[in-house]
């Protein structure tokens, strides 16, 4: 009776251990997300600030392929929420929602406030990428989270997007699809940027000197290779 009284006492202090943790919140609207997480104390006091996100729950079982940039895997990274950059990270990009998701200490899987993310990174392969978070801007139409592959006198970025098709596969099965957009921020003008053409007209106070820069350097710019922007760009910041 004593060793039942005592496991009784236990679970009835786990219980309101965890409530005094939780704090519910409404929906985010897209359905990715459920109660959000005020202060998790089983966590260290560091990453209070860091989890004031929402629990995670996966709702596309049944659409082929993921919602993830890159990998189902969660993948090594940073975040920084109000200037102050949070390392060892384990991150996933969801770029259907465009939300990140990270796991706490105690393996609850969490999507962090968007509000509050300035900037991340991801290591894939080998490589770090770079994301800033664009707040609303309604003048260039673009918010959310940008790949930053060039900052100088230009801010050259991807911005990845994954929709659903419905009965795209053998009419049977909803898949996700993946595109991504690349884009060139000059004097807080956003230009898409799809050809050596787009990169002149947004280039145009230095268009003789790229020109001569790209012929004279065999340079083959195309939207397929976003990399392929850079050493016009680094070119551009010396003129």
């Amino acid at each position: 009776m004593k060793y039942f009284m005592g496991r009784f006492s236990l679970l009835v202090f786990l219980f309101f251990s965890l409530c005094a943790g939780l704090k519910l919140s409404a929906s985010t609207g897209n359905g990715s997300a459920g109660n959000s997480i005020g202060n998790l104390q089983q966590d260290s006091i560091d990453k209070q600030i860091l989890y004031r996100g929402r629990v995670w729950r996966g709702l596309y079982k049944n659409v082929k392929g993921f919602e993830y940039l890159f990998t189902m895997d969660f993948l090594p990274g940073s975040v920084t929420i109000d200037g102050k950059t949070y390392n060892n990270m384990d991150l996933k990009y969801d770029i259907y929602n465009d939300e990140i998701l990270t796991k706490t200490d105690h393996g609850i899987i969490l999507q962090l406030n968007k509000e509050m993310v300035e900037k991340f990174t991801l290591l894939y392969s080998g490589k770090i990428y770079y994301f800033r978070n664009i707040k609303a801007d309604t003048v260039n139409n673009l918010s959310g989270y940008v790949n930053v592959l060039h900052e100088g006198r230009t801010a050259f970025c991807v911005k990845y997007k994954k929709d659903i098709l419905l009965l795209a596969d053998d009419d049977k099965y909803d898949i996700f699809s993946e595109t991504f957009k690349t884009l060139l921020l000059k004097d807080n003008i956003i230009y898409p940027m799809n050809s050596r053409k787009d990169l002149s007209t947004a280039l145009a106070d230095k268009q003789p000197e790229i020109k001569a820069f790209i012929k004279k350097n065999k340079i083959q710019v195309s939207k397929k290779v976003p990399q392929s922007f850079i050493p016009v760009l680094i070119y551009y910041d010396t003129l």
